[in-house]
């Protein structure tokens, strides 16, 4: 599911979530992994795909949603997005 959450970061926003990071050396990113920091500022998801972003990128596994949750979810917001 974590690396779910990454993966619709990298489709939404369109770059590598921590590419800041790597192009220094890779040290930061190592830290930041660890201590559960969430990769980049979202700009482009916003509103409940970013909240489920979020949620998929929680540090303990047992906060994520499971694969059941995320795709209701992601209907939810394509109902949305569809009739507003």
């Amino acid at each position: 599911v974590w690396s779910f959450g990454v993966m619709m970061i990298e489709i939404v926003e369109g770059k590598h979530p921590w590419m800041s990071e790597i192009k220094l050396g890779g040290w930061s990113y190592h830290s930041k992994l660890r201590d559960g920091t969430l990769p980049i500022d979202l700009v482009v998801a916003t509103g409940e795909l970013s909240k489920l972003i979020h949620h998929c990128l929680k540090h303990k596994p047992d906060e994520r949603p499971d694969f059941v949750e995320i795709l209701q979810k992601l209907k939810s917001i394509r109902h949305e997005s569809m009739y507003h």
